[in-house]
């Protein structure tokens, strides 16, 4: 099973450099975003990859996602930085076009404050700090295609 994370984030522009890191690649299913570039990214073997597939809740203490589906395989995680002058949005836009171009089923979607606490979803579900934002402008979907999982955060 393949598992895929694609993380769109708009950093700011002195933080970062203006090409892919090195040792990265793009998913081979999906096209880039014009003039987007790879910040981050990981390829290894997970046996207990957690696919969210509902908002994120406080559970005993502990945020997790209402729903999700256990998997095994191996994950591809790529985080672009997007140009300034395109919303978060319309960058999940284009990749969910792909996707839905290509057949895949839409096993759960959220917009803004549905999804839970951007917060949360940064440390808690990607591990990556960086990522925290505004609640209210974050987009979440996850996505299978065969035996392979896609899941789309901005």
């Amino acid at each position: 099973m393949r598992l895929f994370l694609i993380v769109l984030s708009l950093m700011p522009l002195w933080s970062l450099a203006a090409s892919d890191i090195r040792n990265s690649r793009d998913n081979t299913l999906l096209e880039r975003f014009p003039r987007s570039y790879i910040v981050q990214y990981k390829e290894h073997q997970d046996d207990d990859y957690r696919l969210a597939l509902g908002e994120l809740e406080k559970i005993n203490g502990v945020w997790a996602p209402e729903k999700e589906q256990r998997l095994s395989g191996k994950l591809q995680r790529i985080t672009y930085r997007i140009p300034e002058n395109h919303t978060p949005n319309e960058v999940f836009s284009f990749f969910v076009s792909q996707l839905e171009g290509l057949s895949a089923k839409q096993l759960f979607s959220c917009v803004g404050r549905d999804c839970g606490s951007s917060n949360q979803w940064a440390n808690s579900i990607f591990r990556y700090s960086r990522l925290y934002g505004v609640d209210k402008t974050q987009s979440y979907a996850s996505y299978q295609l065969a035996n392979q999982y896609f899941t789309l955060y901005s």
